[in-house]
């Protein structure tokens, strides 16, 4: 994570990848929730989850 450049670097099966952000949230925990907010619909929202290691 970049929070000057406002980057976040991810690594997936596919690749790495960095993502940009205007605003970012952490927020640690086991499910990802979507509570009833105005524009959690919206184009490049996501939530992030972590595959449990086996």
């Amino acid at each position: 994570m970049d929070t000057a450049a406002k980057t976040v670097t991810v690594a997936s099966a596919s690749g790495v990848e960095e993502m940009s952000y205007d605003a970012l949230v952490l927020a640690p925990g086991a499910v990802a929730i979507r509570p009833p907010l105005p524009g959690l619909d919206s184009p490049g929202f996501e939530p992030f989850a972590r595959s449990p290691t086996p």
